[in-house]
């Protein structure tokens, strides 16, 4: 047993000497390093699907790797993410985390046949956050993941929980919330679920200290709060969307009975941000203004913004081609919300022209 354990020893050190010296020349060939044994050296790494890298190593022979058993990569002219890696394995996790943010903003979505690079990056990035602590965006990754691969679900559940009364609880569980009500009881849903109900408990609920309720009517915000709103509404009316974003965070930092509002704008400023933009970053503010308008929905249901950000989020999900979960939203609109004429009456023409 002595003898296997400083085997063991002498490949980690091994490898770390050979991750460090390989990270600082320019790769001519990739590398897969396994948790426990020596790297694979002069590989080609070929696929990356359903959580597994697959690499033709020099022999020709076909392998495969489950992705949360590497502990270290290199791909073949793709200096950022190498340096990540390479930050990563030698525990400078914070800045491994944002080079790997970088990455995935820089990166587009891969033609057919193509390795799925951005599918590839959130996952280390995933790790890197985890390791990390910041649970909010370690969830919100890690549900961007799901999104295109929900069978991961089980095997990449974040393992870094905070402890009770964290900040990061409430945003993580309005992210999972907000998944589960798009994809309605699926395999993914039910785990997140479960999983969910394994957290530690928040001291403080999503409109706490400011006096909003579930219910809370429409209009019921001080003459302050109806100040700042209108000074945000004028911000995104005139173009202005990364303004109006900075205000809207600044004010949710101590909300004077706005809560609902300040989400629904979120969501409005993040939209108008992404435009038609088909880039990462519009992906990514999509996605964010999509949790925006299902937090009205989640927090507020008795809202009078709550029709319309379910309308909202329901859009967003069809154009990010989602179109059985913009199906349910929209469903669920119609189902919830029967008196809201306007909103009902485009939910029941969009789900209308889905049946064509």
């Amino acid at each position: 047993m002595l003898a296997g354990k400083k085997q063991r020893c002498r490949v980690a050190a091994t490898g770390g000497v050979l991750f460090a010296f390989l990270a600082l020349a320019p790769t001519r060939a990739d590398i897969v390093g396994l948790a426990g044994r020596p790297p694979a050296v002069d590989v080609k790494i070929t696929t990356f699907r359903g959580g597994q890298i697959g690499y033709r190593i020099s022999s020709g022979r076909e392998a495969a790797a489950a992705i949360e058993e590497i502990d270290y990569l290199q791909i073949t002219n793709w200096p950022l993410f190498n340096l990540a890696e390479k930050q990563q394995s030698d525990g400078h996790i914070r800045q491994a985390a944002a080079n790997y943010g970088r990455l995935l903003r820089q990166t587009q979505a891969p033609a057919q046949g193509e390795l799925d690079r951005r599918q590839l990056v959130r996952c280390r990035l995933l790790k890197a956050l985890d390791k990390q602590g910041q649970f909010d965006r370690t969830v919100e990754v890690y549900l961007e993941i799901l999104d295109q691969e929900p069978d991961l679900v089980e095997r990449l559940r974040p393992s870094n929980l905070p402890a009770a009364g964290s900040t990061f609880l409430q945003a993580a569980a309005d992210s999972v919330a907000e998944f589960i009500n798009r994809h309605g009881d699926d395999e993914a849903a039910r785990f997140l679920r479960r999983w969910r109900e394994t957290w530690p408990t928040t001291t403080t609920g999503p409109a706490s200290g400011n006096g909003a309720t579930a219910s809370q009517p429409a209009g019921a915000v001080g003459a302050e709060a109806a100040r700042q709103l209108e000074e945000v509404r004028h911000l995104i009316s005139s173009g202005q969307f990364d303004e109006a974003l900075k205000r809207i965070d600044a004010i949710l930092k101590s909300p004077d009975g706005a809560v609902a509002e300040l989400f629904f704008w979120q969501g409005k400023a993040m939209l108008g941000r992404a435009g038609g933009n088909e880039t990462a970053d519009a992906e990514v503010d999509r996605k964010r203004a999509g949790l925006a308008f299902m937090r009205v929905v989640i927090h507020f249901p008795g809202h009078a913004l709550a029709p319309e950000s379910l309308y909202e989020a329901g859009a967003i999900c069809r154009q990010s081609g989602k179109p059985e979960q913009a199906a349910r939203l929209w469903s669920e609109l119609v189902r919830s919300y029967p008196a809201a004429d306007e909103w009902v009456g485009r939910a029941s023409q969009e789900l209308e022209r889905m049946k064509k």
